[in-house]
């Protein structure tokens, strides 16, 4: 169950991409699989690129597995206006799915949306809090609890996978994800805003070669 009461910023590197998110992520997860870390270390090339100084937010966690948060579809308030035209596309291999991104603006990683779950990029969502002045300042968000590493076995090195970690998904964090994509009674995306998280016919897609096989 989320804690409705607490509203969180969701913000690019650079600030231009911003959205708010209400109540607790339904699952935190690092994944290590390689699709997850080559389309993160990608998307970090990129923001290089982009900006020339590296002003994008790595989605990439300490231990170097992807810092995910999900949330159920009613968490997330961005609108088709806010995203439309904002995001570049990735695909891991030429026959992968253009299902991750990333903000045109820094190269900030977005990561994805499903019909009935959001998963974004952890390291972009922040607390705001007052300080001794009374202004508004935003304090990164750290989970309560501890993130699982998850995928350890299809990491690039799983002696360096930090604990804890499991070699695929732990059954606990497993339940929650699939009964986000699964249940047929859930709330889903609107539709006009999942369009804007997927390729138009004129979106560039973008190609992480697959090295690991």
């Amino acid at each position: 169950m989320t804690n409705a009461k607490r509203t969180y910023t969701w913000r690019c590197g650079c600030g231009d991409l911003t959205f708010k998110i209400r109540g607790e992520p339904a699952l935190n997860m690092n994944c290590h699989c390689h699709s997850c870390v080559a389309y993160a270390r990608f998307v970090d090339a990129q923001s290089e690129k982009i900006g020339g100084d590296g002003k994008g937010t790595s989605i990439l966690s300490e231990g170097d597995g992807v810092a995910m948060a999900c949330f159920w579809p009613d968490q997330v308030k961005i609108t088709r206006d806010l995203a439309s035209g904002r995001l570049n596309f990735v695909k891991v291999g030429h026959d992968g799915k253009p299902r991750r991104s990333y903000a045109k603006c820094c190269g900030t990683a977005m990561m994805g949306a499903e019909p009935r779950m959001w998963a974004l990029n952890r390291n972009c969502i922040f607390e705001e809090d007052a300080d001794s002045s009374g202004d508004d300042v935003l304090r990164r968000y750290e989970p309560e609890d501890k993130v699982c590493n998850v995928m350890k076995k299809h990491a690039f090195d799983p002696e360096k996978v930090p604990e804890p970690s499991a070699d695929t998904v732990g059954f606990g964090d497993m339940v929650t994800f699939f009964g986000v994509l699964m249940n047929p009674l859930g709330k889903k995306i609107e539709k006009d805003v999942l369009e804007t998280f997927r390729p138009s016919a004129e979106s560039t897609v973008e190609v992480v070669p697959i090295t690991w096989e």
